[in-house]
């Protein structure tokens, strides 16, 4: 799930997502199948509702995502990615590592190795 198809089902859940200075807030309390997704993405989602850019870093300090460390809202997260910033922020978000269903499901696949 992607951070633009993420703000697409909490709208669809009537849970309207806003943006009060570097807080995401809701109209009401997230799904709960939607509660991991929002904690993980939440930078995303405040990326899409600014229109500001949304970075990320890998764990070794370089942008994760595209050469300029600049993540897309409509893609999943760079399995690299460790922590994640909108333009502007004063921090970095810590991102979980993508061990677990709900987890792995917002990154990219694990790249498969050779036999």
């Amino acid at each position: 799930m992607t951070a633009r198809e993420l703000l697409t089902e909490l709208t669809k859940a009537q849970c309207l997502p806003s943006v009060e200075g570097e807080e995401l807030v809701f109209s009401i309390a997230p799904p709960d199948e939607l509660a991991a997704a929002v904690r993980v993405l939440q930078t995303g989602l405040r990326a899409v509702l600014t229109g500001k850019r949304w970075f990320g870093l890998s764990a070794n300090g370089r942008g994760a995502g595209r050469p300029d460390g600049t993540l897309n809202p409509a893609g999943l997260l760079p399995r690299s990615a460790r922590l994640a910033t909108v333009e502007g922020d004063s921090q970095w978000d810590r991102l979980p590592l993508p061990v677990d269903k709900v987890t792995a499901r917002l990154f990219t696949p694990e790249a498969k190795r050779a036999a």
